[in-house]
């Protein structure tokens, strides 16, 4: 465990309490459910992001390029040439989004 915790009187059985207690919080479900409420929220955000991104650049993956019949040199080529692209756009998206006023608005998925 983190030096810092331990300093501050943290010890894993609080560690633990508090995951417990963070599956008892998903507003989808009524029961508690099997891992924190945050890593639950992430994992919708990220599919929401993949859903935007499939809708933006189309539903091909950029795996779908490691089945053509070229050099692996070239798949390689391709697959770098996709990623550059795409996180170029999202660079793009995130710098125009700095201007919005998003204090305090919370978005669910």
């Amino acid at each position: 465990m983190d030096k810092r915790l331990i300093q501050r009187g943290i010890a894993v059985d609080d560690i633990e309490q508090i995951t417990y207690q963070l599956c008892h919080m998903y507003s989808r479900a009524d029961k508690s459910v099997g891992y924190a409420t945050p890593a639950y929220m992430a994992d919708h955000a990220c599919e929401r992001g993949r859903h935007y991104l499939e809708a933006h650049f189309g539903a091909s993956d950029i795996q779908s390029t490691m089945g053509s019949s070229s050099s692996e040199e070239r798949k390689e080529e391709d697959m770098q040439k996709q990623i550059e692209e795409r996180t170029r756009w999202l660079n793009n998206v995130a710098r125009k989004s700095l201007s919005l006023k998003l204090n305090g608005l919370q978005l669910y998925c």
